[in-house]
């Protein structure tokens, strides 16, 4: 749904679509160095890019919980 569990991981659930799909293309295009994200995007299609880029911008952002152990 868009809200990564993991703290290095971007929380992309309710981001605007064209921004995700801009930097969806361009890590595909490999104007944007993401090695990490590459292999998952480097097949989509333009198209492929603008429906996922709408699923996550319909996705609700969820607060991130601090450790409650860390917050001092």
């Amino acid at each position: 749904d868009g809200n990564s569990a993991v703290s290095a991981w971007p929380k992309i659930a309710g981001q605007h679509e064209g921004y995700i799909a801009r930097q969806t293309r361009m890590v595909r295009d490999q104007q944007r160095n993401v090695p990490e994200m590459y292999p998952m995007v480097m097949n989509l299609s333009d198209e492929d890019i603008a429906d996922i880029a709408a699923y996550f911008a319909s996705q609700t952002l969820q607060p991130g919980v601090a450790d409650e152990a860390l917050v001092d």
